[in-house]
């Protein structure tokens, strides 16, 4: 910073460091047939026009989560679990010193395609009986009748 001086003022000159500080984010994520969700991976993607940020977080106790990110102002913020079952949300917002935000992510996105559709009925018929952890929406450890009305209960929802 620099003033010339002026009739009444000396000159002056001034040097400081300004620190930007992140905006953290903060929240729960619920999953759809877990009454906990700790220790289960979800991916956060924000995007903000051109830039994009990815993080991979591991659940907290109750499904709460917290990080930073050096984007701020409106973005579109997107969770998905990786390997699991349950289908994506997003949201717009804007973020500036401390967001929160709770998300409730569906059970039978099966195949992570977005969509729960004939695709994931599908891949609960071909395995039902078996422990195929793909298909396993209520991870019980078996696919049954109660993940097969997962994927019904929440036929053609779309993240």
């Amino acid at each position: 910073m620099e003033f010339a001086g002026d009739s009444i003022y000396a000159d002056a000159t001034s040097t400081t460091t300004l620190e930007v500080l992140p905006v953290r984010v903060q929240g729960q994520v619920a999953l759809q047939g877990v009454s906990d969700p700790q220790g289960i991976p979800v991916r956060f993607t924000l995007t903000q026009g051109n830039q994009q940020q990815q993080l991979d977080i591991t659940l907290s106790a109750g499904g709460s989560f917290t990080f930073d990110t050096t984007l701020a102002g409106m973005a579109s913020v997107r969770v998905s679990t990786p390997n699991g079952v349950w289908l994506c949300a997003q949201t717009d917002v804007a973020l500036g010193e401390l967001v929160t935000l709770n998300f409730s992510l569906r059970a039978g996105d099966l195949n992570q395609d977005g969509t729960i559709n004939n695709a994931d009925l599908l891949l609960v018929l071909f395995t039902f009986g078996t422990n195929s952890p793909q298909a396993d929406a209520n991870r019980d450890g078996v696919v049954n009748n109660a993940d097969l009305l997962l994927v019904l209960f929440n036929f053609g929802a779309a993240c």
